[in-house]
């Protein structure tokens, strides 16, 4: 393009924007999405702060996006003009109306308020989440010198929240080294922030129940129930399915029923008032092991259709790890996944890493999963599921390679892990 066109390019464009009305003759209107965890209708500027990723839309025209601190700022001619949230957050509602017609004059600024709020009662703190599993929720990873540290997605996905919403408490309960129905047995407790028991299906064989959980497990302020609570339960159940400590203190042979298990916690959630989210396992890595990575993973991909099936069936939010782990935007396993070694343990033999627990950059990925769920973000991981082997066939088949192996996955623990709920 020659001088000459660039200038006439500059003048036509020009005449374009005068023949549109000078801007300083429109108004302004400021709207903001802001999310009002009390439910009160008026906006408590020092705790109540803007939404991200809500979608505000003026008359016909395209949506847009709420950016950090939910205010959208727009130019708009005098004149009336209907305003709406075209998009709340998942499971949010509208404390009030989601559309207002304003009628604006010229050169006028005015702002217009709307709050969303989780759809848990009042007598929720629909701001605190609370996260409920084993030695993964609780953060183990494991470091260079292969001793270990509490440093998971919880404290990652705090930061994320205080970011797109303003306001988050964030109460970590997990209790490493427990199965599902230890989980399905404490759950009553994460939803009144009472001190959870650890009964019989919470402790090794052998070892003292009905004891109170350990202090950096119980609830944090506020005290009391959540807005969400995320599950992640399965790992313990599938890496050692061979015995299991039911409700009723029996040890029963492939007896963890982990979907059942699961169905009972998330009936309890719903009864609570909370927002469950229910969470697919991460897939497993041992460096020095390659055929458990096959195994034990045919026993994760069946018991993840599973939970998928469930999510759907209910009509749940779902916070896809596995798809995150094995998605081409992530850097595998490998690196995903910490404890993935040989190491020597402290009586002079050789073992693989549990295989199990995140690195930080695998927790990292697990923040950012839930934070998109519930922003409502698209998940980028999006991933072909395998084929899964019905869930039975799974596990016998797992089952069979540690009998012809005679390997059992528990002594690739270090011994911290097997005796919950002492923290590393």
């Amino acid at each position: 393009m020659n001088v000459r066109k660039i200038v006439g390019l500059a003048i036509f464009l020009g005449l374009g924007l005068g023949a549109c009305g000078s801007s300083e003759e429109k108004a302004q209107l400021e709207v903001l999405v802001f999310a009002d965890w009390d439910g009160d209708g008026v906006r408590n500027a020092a705790l109540e702060g803007g939404l991200q990723y809500t979608e505000v839309a003026v008359n016909e025209q395209a949506p847009v996006q709420t950016p950090t601190g939910g205010k959208v700022t727009l130019r708009l001619k005098a004149g009336r003009h209907v305003v709406r949230i075209s998009k709340l957050l998942p499971r949010f509602e509208a404390i009030s109306s989601t559309e207002l017609a304003i009628d604006l004059k010229k050169k006028e600024t005015r702002i217009v308020e709307f709050g969303l709020r989780p759809e848990v009662p009042t007598t929720n703190h629909a701001f605190k989440v609370v996260l409920h599993g084993d030695s993964i929720t609780a953060g183990f990873t494991q470091n260079e010198d292969f001793s270990y540290s509490v440093d998971g997605y919880d404290l990652r996905l705090k930061d994320l929240l205080l970011t797109s919403q303003g306001r988050v408490a964030m109460t970590n309960r997990a209790v490493p080294g427990t199965k599902s129905p230890c989980g399905s047995n404490l759950m009553p407790s994460r939803l009144t922030g009472d001190v959870g028991i650890l009964t019989c299906s919470c402790v090794p064989p052998g070892s003292p129940a009905n004891i109170p959980e350990h202090p950096d497990t119980w609830d944090k302020e506020p005290f009391g129930p959540p807005g969400y609570v995320v599950v992640l339960y399965g790992t313990n159940d599938t890496n050692d399915p061979g015995s299991c400590i039911n409700h009723q203190c029996e040890r029963v042979f492939r007896g963890c029923e982990t979907i059942g298990q699961l169905e009972s916690m998330l009936d309890d959630i719903e009864a609570g008032g909370a927002i469950p989210i229910l969470g697919t396992l991460t897939p497993g890595y041992k460096e020095c092991k390659p055929e458990w990575n096959v195994n034990y993973n045919n026993s994760v991909v069946a018991l993840n259709a599973e939970i998928r099936a469930l999510a759907e069936e209910r009509g749940l939010l779902l916070a896809d790890f596995w798809k995150a782990f094995e998605s081409d935007l992530t850097p595998g396993a490998e690196v995903l996944i910490s404890d993935i070694h040989e190491y020597i343990m402290d009586n002079g033999k050789r073992r693989c890493g549990p295989g199990l627990h995140p690195s930080r950059e695998g927790y990292q990925v697990m923040a950012e999963v839930v934070h998109r769920v519930i922003t409502g973000q698209p998940s980028p991981y999006e991933k072909r599921l395998p084929k899964a082997m019905p869930m039975e066939e799974a596990r016998q088949a797992y089952l069979d390679y540690l009998e012809q192996t005679d390997y059992d996955p528990r002594d690739d623990m270090p011994g911290f892990m097997l005796s919950p709920p002492t923290s590393p």
